[in-house]
């Protein structure tokens, strides 16, 4: 029997030759039933997760609940043309679309609209003409889904993964979409080529030579018959496409993430073309052809936050933009990333309802929970799945780039500094294969001004290579040639190294005014070196090659041996067998000095700090870090300090109590009324310097609470199997 919703809705689309069909729970649960299972599958993993939830901030787990609980309320619709004899509806395809709002420009073609559907009624007769029979329903959220009944609602959008998943075909609305004739002849050629792609080829390198070979030669072919540029049409083409607002909006991206991009019944594009027909091309045919097109224009070279920014751009212009909002919607891209990266991915994407963001990330990222929260700010939205992140054991909210997350008080609406960080929209930049830590326990609390967790604090400051190192260093540079050595490793190196070097060393130039930063760095790591002794440096680069290897973008470390450095590794060898105790120096290999030698005057290591100093980190070993504060202990969170050494796992911390009143910029600053003696030392004047000026720093009290200043890079030291001095603490910003 038809509910009353289905009756009232199939009085709208009635006129239209269509149904709304209320579907059995037992028949929806069949038509969902192999996403379904992998989700009662995992009810213990559920219920483990609300349990680690409940320990770190029980406000927070209340907020979810297992994903398997919602379908026993889903009340599944679908329209039809017809309601099916035997009273069971055997597959469905689901509708992508955008939903209409005033503002929002359609093509001149997507008139009128149809009752009910409140989609192009062009746009609905090609839909229903792509059912496979006519007994066949149709998924659309607006009329399948009560918009009146609230929990109806939240009960669909946790389901909504599940049956876009279980769909037979997505079918993409693009109604804002409408080629000139040009742009469609340009298109429908090169849509041509992708169709001779797949007869001919099936894998996906043979399909990248296919089109370097094939598509240039039918280009030139064709266009000595063409009245029009044909690549240019082409790629107005594609961007035209890449344009529509449906790229744009976050639901848009999960229906095509959780969707499943097979060859058969791959996700259907529908647009308009010049004369007001409905075209349709497949997502994998698109995305194949702007890559194509996109690859043969100008490239720009981009890093870090310009990445961040051209991704987030809300309005892109070049078609290689264009191209990387669909390449982002392949579920594909979604592998072997951090949990994290399911939301921060989708943060500059267009969200009526901004805490759909959270049941968004659940669903793509498939952990069986829901929300059933009510956040309406981002930054309550990013602490909220931070916490769930780190209660599914995966670390990285403690280490990824951004900047400082504020969060407004509902109470005064003041906003406060939350230890989480924001993250860089659409991109966290590279990270370890597993972000899981095995000390999850270490962790035992989180609120959005504090964290609870066991600290690895150490004892000493950084230090600056000694001055008569330095000497000894400059001389074996000059002696042995060996900035020329660095140059040449770095003018071997391919382009991608040689282009990241130069943006780090352009920056410190910029920054610190020093136009030779390579050139200052060579004699300082052999100084490091020297400062912390033969054994250190004999073992840093096998400690670099473990660090780096398959996790670092930018290769592995310590792995090469250069014969060209021997005689340079014998002056070294001399060097500290006169200064340290090295009765048995004759049976030291040379070659590991020769490799510890090419370690150290790698020009990627440029790219782990330009300011590296040197921290003891137990008994005969040493960590590299660049310089903090002369008022900042160094700390590592055990729950990450197993990651690669080339991770910011160190944090800047100082002591502080949590009563005191908040932070005043003006007390890191000189005091302008303050008479300066001429003998004053720099510490009487600054208050806060460099570690390599006279320690400032305030000893640790019961209260165990920190302040959190900063994340570094330490690398060089060896695992930490003894800790120096292990804490539970509470860690504010």
């Amino acid at each position: 029997m038809a509910s009353v919703y289905s009756d009232s809705m199939t009085a709208v689309v009635a006129e239209l030759g269509h149904v709304v069909v209320d579907v059995s729970l037992s028949n929806a649960l069949s038509l969902l039933s192999t996403a379904l299972t992998s989700i009662q599958s995992r009810r213990a993993e559920a219920e483990t997760i609300l349990s680690r939830l409940a320990e770190l901030n029980p406000e927070v787990g209340s907020q979810f609940q297992p994903k398997e609980d919602l379908f026993a309320e889903l009340q599944m619709r679908v329209i039809s043309s017809q309601r099916p004899a035997s009273g069971k509806i055997s597959s469905f395809i689901v509708v992508s679309y955008c939903w209409h709002y005033p503002e929002w420009k359609m093509a001149e073609a997507a008139h009128p609209i149809a009752p009910g559907w409140e989609v192009s009624m062009p746009m609905i007769k090609a839909v229903m003409g792509l059912r496979s029979d006519p007994n066949e329903g149709v998924w659309l959220d607006k009329l399948c889904i009560n918009q009146k009944d609230t929990r109806e609602k939240k009960v669909h959008i946790g389901a909504m993964d599940t049956i876009y998943r279980s769909a037979r075909r997505v079918i993409i609305l693009l109604e804002d979409v409408q080629f000139t004739e040009e742009e469609e002849r340009g298109g429908l050629v090169y849509t041509g080529f992708y169709h001779d792609l797949t007869r001919e080829v099936v894998g996906v390198e043979d399909k990248r030579t296919f089109m370097r070979e094939y598509f240039p030669r039918r280009e030139r072919e064709l266009q000595s018959e063409a009245k029009i540029d044909i690549s240019a049409a082409a790629r107005r083409f594609c961007s035209r496409i890449l344009g529509g607002r449906w790229f744009s909006r976050a639901w848009c991206a999960h229906e095509s993430r959780v969707a499943p991009h097979l060859k058969i019944n791959n996700p259907l594009f529908l647009c308009y073309g010049h004369d007001g027909r409905v075209l349709s091309f497949e997502f994998r045919c698109i995305n194949y052809v702007s890559m194509y097109l996109s690859d043969s224009e100008p490239q720009v070279q981009r890093t870090g936050t310009e990445i961040s920014d051209a991704l987030n751009d809300p309005e892109p212009e070049s078609l290689q933009q264009r191209w990387w909002r669909i390449l982002r919607l392949v579920p594909e891209s979604l592998s072997d990333i951090s949990i994290i990266q399911h939301l921060v991915s989708i943060l500059s994407f267009q969200c009526c309802h901004k805490q759909d963001l959270i049941s968004i990330a659940l669903n793509t990222s498939g952990i069986p929970l829901s929300f059933i929260g009510n956040l309406s700010a981002v930054e309550d939205i990013i602490w909220t799945f931070s916490i769930l992140v780190l209660a599914c054991n995966d670390v990285t909210p403690f280490f990824m780039d951004g900047s400082k997350l504020r969060i407004r008080n509902a109470s005064d609406d003041a906003s406060h500094v939350s230890w989480v960080v924001r993250p860089l929209q659409g991109v966290v930049d590279h990270i370890p294969k597993s972000t899981t830590t095995p000390f999850p326990q270490s962790i035992t609390g989180a609120t959005q001004d504090y964290i609870e967790l066991d600290l690895l604090v150490f004892n000493e400051l950084p230090r600056a290579a000694t001055y008569e190192s330095i000497q000894v260093a400059s001389r074996f540079v000059e002696e042995h040639h060996l900035l020329d050595f660095s140059k040449e490793l770095l003018a071997a190196a391919d382009e991608t190294i040689q282009s990241s070097v130069g943006l780090v060393t352009g920056e410190f130039q910029r920054v610190g005014g020093n136009p030779a930063v390579l050139e200052r760095l060579v004699p300082l790591w052999i100084a490091i070196a020297l400062d912390c002794g033969l054994e250190w440096t004999l073992r840093f680069p096998e400690l670099m090659r473990e660090a780096t290897q398959e996790t670092w973008l930018h290769g592995t470390l310590g792995e090469a041996t250069d014969p060209r450095l021997t005689e340079a590794s014998k002056s070294l060898l001399a060097h500290f067998s006169a200064s340290e105790d090295i009765s048995d120096k004759e049976t030291i290999d040379i070659q590991r000095l020769v490799k510890s030698f090419t370690c150290l005057l790698d020009p990627r290591l440029v790219l782990l700090t330009a300011g590296p100093r040197y921290l003891a980190t137990g008994r005969g070993d040493f960590g590299i870090i660049q310089s903090l504060s002369n008022r900042s202990w160094v700390a590592v969170p055990v729950a990450i300090a197993h990651l690669p050494a080339w991770v910011p796992r160190a944090w800047a911390v100082e002591p502080f109590d949590p009563s005191s009143e908040p932070e005043n910029p003006n007390d890191h600053l000189v005091d302008p009324e303050k008479k300066v003696d001429v003998d004053a030392k720099p510490e009487d004047i600054y208050p806060i310097l460099t570690s390599d000026s006279k320690d400032l720093r305030e000893q640790p009290d019961e209260r165990g609470a920190w302040r959190l200043r900063k994340r570094h890079i330490l690398f060089g030291s060896r695992p930490w199997n003894q800790l120096p001095r292990l804490i539970m603490v509470r860690v504010c910003c």
